[in-house]
């Protein structure tokens, strides 16, 4: 059995360290979660080395709600199973990785079956009723 994991606060982690290496210093971070709802948000103030003081300062906030992305998680693995198949789109729901820049921006096309996928649950559906 395939387990898919998001590793959002590795992706968090990897940014700021990608942020260090471009020269900007991490002058504050802060993680909250919602403990009803799970959902998370994470923010992380920078700005360059060399203007510590000021001017400049980046504010990066990332705000993620676990329940979109499990539900997405159980319409993939449903996907496989209403399809009779275990393999994978090059892109849409089915697609085997899912990006964080994919999940960050929330494109509708990424997160829906595609019309030969659609066709293709309806044809097994079918085919299990005459059974």
């Amino acid at each position: 059995m395939l387990v898919a994991a998001i590793d959002i606060a590795g992706f968090v982690s990897d940014l700021k360290d990608h942020a260090i290496d471009h020269g900007f210093h991490v002058h504050d971070e802060r993680h909250f979660v919602e403990t009803y709802s799970l959902r998370q948000l994470w923010e992380v103030d920078l700005h360059p080395e060399e203007a510590c003081a000021g001017p400049i300062d980046l504010h990066l906030s990332l705000d993620v709600d676990p329940r979109a992305l499990l539900g997405r998680a159980i319409a993939h693995e449903l996907g496989h199973l209403l399809m009779a198949t275990s393999a994978h789109a090059a892109n849409g729901l089915m697609r085997p990785i899912w990006l964080q820049s994919e999940i960050r921006r929330r494109h509708n096309t990424d997160w829906t079956f595609r019309p030969t996928e659609i066709a293709a649950i309806r044809e097994r559906a079918a085919f299990l009723q005459r059974e």
